[in-house]
């Protein structure tokens, strides 16, 4: 931007836009003849220098703006002033009452109004119009300038206080305009008799002023029509019936003076006395500007009523075949059903066929899917979709609840084809979704459909848990890997399938991941399901999990609590679950199944000793043995593998979590171990462990001997206790009879029978609670000498699946010493060597 200053001083200077002083623009001065540039940072001080006073101000009257407390003020203001102040006004105007003058029944133009048509009603005082009656003694004795119907309001204009004269429009002349009329010598010139009042026109004359040319007058273009004329007198203002053949003589028209001369010349031409006519006129027509009678003061919209025509469009749908669909569906698969699903099909495609107004769409049908879920219903989705593409025109369907059994469904739908123009047909129900009152019938249908489903749902449910109860098992083959259905109803085991499923078992036991034991079973070729071959995680873990697989079965291990999406709901205690023992043969047994179980447990719960573990839980490493065996010995935390890379050589160590994590906040002395010789000392050790295999195993009988601890304190078997408590319960009985007429006599030996049973009872769960552990821990001891029974004496390479079976943990005593713990509770100590 420049500016063009001679002689500047500070007062000189007006208020230059802001914009010439940004810091990044130039400003160029001419002074003198000579043009200067200056730099941005000198536009800035000048600024300051020539501006202060004005800078300062706009600074300071802007920075209210920024305070968002005074903000903050202003707007609560502003809503008190709204809330307290201009709205109740609003609403004591809006509440505010009036009397006005309404017609009670129909006035006819130009009928004089007496007090039976009209009554004074008190309205709303709020945004009536101004010229609106409310005395009814002023209305009583005028005249209606126009039609009024009852229930009317009656507006200033509209009355009259003489009747309408036959040329009411001729008194109502004030001096600026003049009435003239125009003879009209054919049938052509007065445009076919189609002129009425009202009309805008233009003169055309022929010959006009003797050139033998036709013209079009200036003065005579776009001039209004106030009356025409037959021969035999008729006004077509007057509304009076004469003969239709009669054709319009002469036309007046609303002029000026000069127009009114000019029409007067023409007309005197026409009519020379026995004289050829030298001119003629024609009258062209422009518009048509139906106005009111010049007696009122307001136009009032002239509203044409244009008759419906059913019958039309009856004729014109009765002439397009209409597209006719049927929709059918059977709930179930039984035979009945399934012949009901026929016979709906068959009936359909008859009564559309049958019809000469119809043609068929389409048979849609749904066979053994539930009506709660519209989306499960592919026919019915494909029927929707055909509506959408405008291919349908009506849906025939048996009953609402053929159509759907979810209330909400049911009416979505049926609104979104209304939009679509389209009607659904409901036979049983006499309804047409295209009736004003089918909405409210639909829902009621479509309710009482939805509680009926939901009633035989609660019965089917009622009846699967007294089966459950009673001990009839209902398995699902088409999922069960290994077992199919025998001939007696039971499962029968599959012997290529149960061979599979031993190995998962066998190499989860051995440290084998979920994804490792999916690679092998792809990399073997192996099957899971004819219809769907490919093996994934969630399948070997059901497998793992499912208890048929040792002979058992855990009844409602799932539940649904709404019928409605019927979504599968894990139970975890909401319902009774119902198990049945030794049920039918076992593929595995029952305690390599608890070992499995009770090693998925392990791998779930491990704890991650990092601090970037986000859940605090760990994922189970299968790759390396000793990611959750090897341990610090000083600070209890496992190590972990590291591979250091210098000078492009690798070394591969184990070092404390901890360690990595906290530096030595809190272990401070744990040692890093070179990989090779760890593992040549974990070898070491269980080669000296296995030269005396029988000493070791002796040693593991001795600890299941040690872990069996007798009950503290316990001098009664399982059995004294169960004989003790029939006894105290005879003596209750008994003292129950004799305390029939005095209770309270007998209440202390009541509190003493009861104490001791309450004592006994507690003491039977304990002792249980202790066995089932003994049973437990005796097992995994007798694992661990199975497993040490069945390894090779001598061991020379490293095999992290032996070390799974045969090693429990490895602590890290030094850098140049471990103790390792066989599984058993065996522990070896082993120096390393370098």
């Amino acid at each position: 931007m420049c500016w063009e200053l001679d002689g500047y001083s500070r007062d000189s200077f007006l208020w230059p836009p802001r914009s010439c002083w940004h810091p990044l623009s130039c400003v160029h001065f001419r002074h003198c003849g000579r043009a200067r540039r200056r730099s941005s940072r000198w536009c800035h001080t000048s600024q300051r220098l020539l501006f202060p006073r004005i800078f300062y101000k706009e600074e300071h009257d802007l920075k209210i703006f920024r305070n968002r407390t005074a903000i903050g003020v202003l707007c609560i203001l502003l809503a008190l002033i709204i809330c307290f102040g201009i709205t109740p006004l609003f609403s004591r105007s809006a509440s505010e009452k009036t009397e006005i003058v309404r017609v009670t029944k129909d006035i006819k133009e130009g009928d004089e109004i007496t007090a039976e048509m009209v009554q004074t009603v008190e309205v709303g005082a709020y945004n009536l119009p101004q010229n609106l009656m409310t005395d009814k003694k002023e209305v009583v004795g005028k005249y209606a300038t126009a039609d009024l119907a009852a229930g009317d309001y009656i507006l200033s204009s509209k009355l009259s206080a003489v009747p309408a004269a036959e040329n009411a429009y001729l008194y109502n002349l004030d001096g600026t305009k003049q009435a003239i009329s125009v003879t009209i010598k054919s049938f052509a010139t007065g445009l076919s008799g189609k002129l009425e009042s009202g009309d805008i026109v233009t003169v055309i004359v022929a010959d006009y002023q003797g050139k033998g040319e036709t013209a079009i007058p200036p003065e005579l273009q776009y001039v209004e029509v106030i009356s025409v004329t037959a021969s035999s007198g008729y006004d077509a203002n007057t509304g009076e019936v004469v003969d239709e053949k009669e054709l319009p003589s002469t036309v007046t028209l609303l002029v000026t003076t000069e127009q009114a001369k000019v029409l007067a010349e023409l007309e005197q031409d026409i009519r020379g006395a026995g004289d050829p006519p030298k001119c003629q006129t024609a009258i062209k027509k422009w518009a048509s500007h139906r106005k009111e009678r010049p007696a009122m003061k307001e136009n009032a919209p002239r509203v044409i009523k244009i008759p419906a025509k059913p019958e039309a469009t009856r004729q014109a749908e009765a002439r397009r075949q209409l597209r006719v669909a049927a929709y059918c569906r059977v709930s179930t698969k039984e035979e009945d059903q399934a012949n009901s699903y026929e016979v709906q099909k068959e009936y359909y495609t008859d009564k559309i066929m049958s019809n000469t107004a119809w043609t068929m769409a389409g048979i849609f049908a749904d066979k053994g899917i539930t009506g709660t879920s519209a989306k499960k219903r592919e026919d019915f989705m494909r029927m929707i979709r055909h509506c959408r593409q405008k291919k349908i025109d009506v849906i025939l369907t048996k009953s609402v609840s053929r159509f759907s059994r979810n209330t909400v469904d049911c009416l979505y739908y049926i609104r979104a084809l209304k939009q679509l123009g389209i009607a659904v047909i409901f036979e049983k129900e006499n309804i047409n979704s295209l009736e004003e009152d089918s909405e409210l019938r639909i829902t009621l249908s479509g309710a009482f459909a939805q509680s009926e489903s939901e009633s035989i749902s609660a019965n089917v449910t009622w009846g699967k848990r007294r089966a459950m109860e009673a001990g009839k098992v209902s398995i699902q083959y088409k999922k069960l890997y290994g077992y199919r259905k025998g001939e007696d109803g039971q499962p029968e085991i599959i012997p290529e399938q149960a061979e599979i499923v031993r190995w998962l078992y066998e190499r989860y036991l051995t440290g084998a991941s979920l994804r490792m034991i999916k690679d092998e079973l792809e990399q073997q070729g192996v099957k899971c399901f004819e219809d769907s071959p490919e093996w994934t995680i969630s399948r070997i873990r059901s497998i793992l999990q499912n208890e048929k697989y040792c002979g058992d079965v855990l009844m409602q291990k799932t539940f649904r609590q709404d019928f409605i999406n019927r979504k599968a709901i894990k139970n975890t205690g909401q319902l009774p679950m119902y198990l049945i023992e030794n049920h039918h043969e076992s593929i595995v047994s029952r305690e390599k199944y608890d070992a499995v179980q009770a090693e998925m447990a392990r791998r779930n719960a491990a704890k991650s000793p990092s601090k970037n573990a986000v859940t605090g839980m760990a994922s189970y490493a299968s790759k390396y043995a000793l990611s959750e065996r090897l341990v610090c010995g000083e600070c209890g935390t496992l190590y972990r593998r590291c591979t250091w890379t210098r000078n492009g050589e690798k070394r591969v160590v184990w070092r404390c979590v901890s360690r990595l994590d906290y530096g030595k906040k809190y272990c401070h002395n744990s040692p890093t171990l070179d990989e090779a010789p760890l593992q040549q000392a974990i070898l070491a050790a269980l080669n000296t462990a296995m030269a005396d295999k029988n000493s070791l195993i002796r040693q593991i009988t001795d600890a299941m001997e040690t872990e069996i601890i007798p009950f503290p304190g316990g001098t009664m078997s399982l059995g004294d206790i169960e004989r003790r408590l029939r006894e105290l319960e005879k003596q209750f009985q008994t003292l129950l009879e004799k305390a029939t007429d005095d209770p309270a006599a007998y209440g202390s030996q009541f509190k003493e029978i009861l104490d001791e049973q309450t004592f006994l009872k507690e003491k039977r769960s304990e002792i249980l609670a202790d066995n089932n552990e003994q049973a437990k821990a005796n097992q995994r001891i007798m694992d661990a000498a199975q497993t040490l029974e069945n390894a090779s004496p001598h061991i020379t390479e490293w095999d992290e699946s032996a070390v799974r079976q045969l090693v429990e943990t490895v602590k890290v005593l030094s850098k140049d010493e471990i103790a390792v713990t066989l599984k058993g509770g065996i522990e070896i100590p082993q120096k390393i060597m370098y």
